[in-house]
């Protein structure tokens, strides 16, 4: 059965948060910032595809990210238009044959702000970043949440809040993550925006 599960429009990608999706996206188009995003679930995954042509053929709109789980695609369409992005879910919907998605539910599993890392810290978490690195004596916030999807809403407005680095984030599966470091006071008001963009 075709179900679009979370659909989640971003009003303006931040210069981090999109460069960090070029590189996290295995296919798709660069990903540019000042751009509104939608970002689709959709079962089973092999439709991703099928969408994404249903959007590119009726709304003006780039298929920017594929992601595909065992069972879940992710597609994230982006476009100058956050109408368009709106038409597009319902656009989707209606090609695939399908109900439209449900409101993306909001939960914080943890967050957890530390200052001041320690050198072997910082290396540790270096080792298995995908983003910037973290420089002994910055500080780093880390946030679980659910639906995985709101990871990729609080980067992008964490880094509208203060000078940050993005260091992770990962916004598919049963729960996102966020990964942020900086100077202390940036990263404080950067974590109070990224709960404030989940709350």
């Amino acid at each position: 059965m075709t179900e679009l599960g979370i659909a989640l429009i971003i009003d303006k990608l931040q210069p981090k948060t999109a460069s960090y999706l070029s590189i996290a996206a295995r296919g798709g188009a660069l990903v540019l910032p000042g751009r509104s995003m939608l970002l689709l679930q959709i079962a089973p995954a092999s439709l991703i595809d099928k969408a994404a042509d249903i959007a590119a053929k009726h709304i003006h709109c780039i298929p920017a990210v594929y992601i595909l789980e065992s069972r879940v695609g992710h597609l994230a369409l982006s476009s100058e238009s956050m109408s368009d992005l709106a038409d597009a879910v319902a656009t989707i919907a209606d090609g695939l044959g399908c109900d439209l998605p449900r409101p993306a539910p909001a939960k914080i599993i943890s967050s957890e702000l530390t200052s001041r890392v320690d050198s072997q810290h910082a290396y540790s978490i270096n080792k298995s970043k995908m983003g910037s690195m973290v420089v002994p004596g910055e500080s780093i916030y880390v946030l679980a949440c659910q639906h995985s999807s709101n990871a990729l809403k609080a980067a992008n407005e964490a880094e509208k809040a203060a000078d940050i680095k993005i260091v992770d984030f990962r916004f598919t599966g049963s729960m996102g993550r966020l990964v942020i470091c900086g100077k202390d006071q940036n990263v404080r008001a950067a974590r109070d925006a990224a709960l404030a963009a989940i709350e």
